[in-house]
């Protein structure tokens, strides 16, 4: 496969555009449910992409690596939670969570058993209620590098406790 090249001033040119039409379709989202009186009792949750290439000219960065790492440069990612019902007053919770946390926390609120296998997020809706609680649970990721980058090592990486295996 030919990999193709254009100039980094047209890739954050594009990339921007996508953000800015992302802000305006969810902006009108929550006006949406705004003026029909449904924001209240609605959940939206928004998670971003994981990180971003040093070719894009980062500066203030304060995590290691980048995108395609599992160090936090190529794993922690903004996430955004809104329901009034719930959360009245803008929170930051520093708890570390992650999509696989999405099932149990939505088959929670729905009063909805989780499947009888195994599951690898728990549900978010103590640290939704309670932001001062922490999350004691590891978290697992496994990092298969040879579909991505052609690489036959397998990293694990348990986040919380800044444990690497490689094997």
């Amino acid at each position: 496969m030919k990999r193709v090249s254009r100039p980094l001033g047209e890739v954050l040119k594009e990339r921007y555009s996508e953000i800015a039409a992302m802000y305006r379709a969810i902006g009108s989202m929550r006006n949406y449910l705004k003026v029909n009186g449904l924001r209240n009792n609605t959940l939206v949750l928004y998670c971003g992409d994981n990180g971003a290439p040093k070719s894009a000219n980062r500066t203030a960065i304060t995590v290691q690596d980048e995108k395609g790492s599992v160090y936090e440069g190529g794993l922690l990612v903004p996430g955004a939670i809104e329901w009034p019902a719930m959360i009245p007053q803008p929170v930051v919770n520093e708890n570390i969570a992650v999509t696989t946390d999405i099932m149990p926390t939505l088959a929670e609120l729905v009063k909805q058993p989780l499947p009888s296998r195994p599951i690898d997020g728990i549900s978010l809706l103590p640290f939704l209620k309670n932001a001062e609680l922490e999350r004691t649970a590891p978290i697992y990721l496994q990092f298969q590098p040879e579909r991505v980058f052609g690489n036959p090592l397998r990293t694990i990486s348990n986040l919380l406790c800044r444990k690497e295996l490689f094997h």
